[in-house]
């Protein structure tokens, strides 16, 4: 997220307002799901557990 200078701010309106293009239910220790945020292209893959959810792999930039 840093390396990439994506800053949480970003990270955190693509897990809140992004668009899931994939879910991945079978996963663990959590599902996760696949968030698409358009204000700046960026994907994120979030686990969620019943307290929380948090980002269980690097955001990347979308390349064009």
């Amino acid at each position: 997220m840093f390396e990439r200078q994506i800053e949480r701010s970003v990270v955190e309106s693509v897990i809140q307002s992004g668009t899931t293009i994939e879910s991945y239910p079978e996963d663990t220790p959590y599902p996760s799901r696949l968030v698409l945020g358009w204000d700046r292209p960026v994907h994120v893959v979030v686990a969620e557990t019943a307290l929380t959810s948090f980002c269980s792999t690097p955001p990347r930039d979308i390349e064009s």
